[in-house]
């Protein structure tokens, strides 16, 4: 990488800073969000797993 490219990209960088900045935290967003949903799928299936026990417990 040269210098030239560099200054470019560094006052390109300063011109869309606003930019970037919300695209990082759309980039943080998705990645709590898909976090959040890891976890809600991990709990929804234990406590599909749990009533699915109590069922069979019931139904004998």
């Amino acid at each position: 990488m040269n210098a030239t490219s560099l200054v470019r990209l560094t006052y390109y960088a300063l011109n869309n800073k606003r930019i970037r900045f919300i695209e990082c935290i759309h980039m943080c967003n998705c990645t709590t969000f898909i976090l959040y949903m890891l976890y809600f799928l991990v709990i929804m299936q234990n406590c599909i797993i749990t009533v699915s026990i109590k069922q069979k417990k019931t139904s004998k």
